[in-house]
């Protein structure tokens, strides 16, 4: 996969292109599933009480992780 934010040239540019609100595209990290980019969509929500909890990503992790097929941790 790529490196979010691969094409901003330095750290500054990337938190300009945070604060403005851009996202990385889903189209280009196609290994993440779905279920996964859901919840990392929760957690870049600009409203911070929009946010998961912990326990929230954690739970949301381990049903990733049944829908995959995997054992949660």
């Amino acid at each position: 996969g790529i490196v979010p934010y691969h094409h901003a040239h330095s750290d500054v540019l990337v938190m300009v292109r945070i604060v403005s609100g851009e996202l990385p595209d889903h189209m280009h990290y196609k290994a993440v599933p779905q279920c996964v980019w859901d919840i990392l969509l929760r957690c870049w929500a600009r409203d911070h009480m929009e946010r998961p909890t912990m326990d929230e990503v954690k739970d949301g992790m381990d049903n990733a992780c049944i829908v995959l097929g995997s054992s949660p941790s």
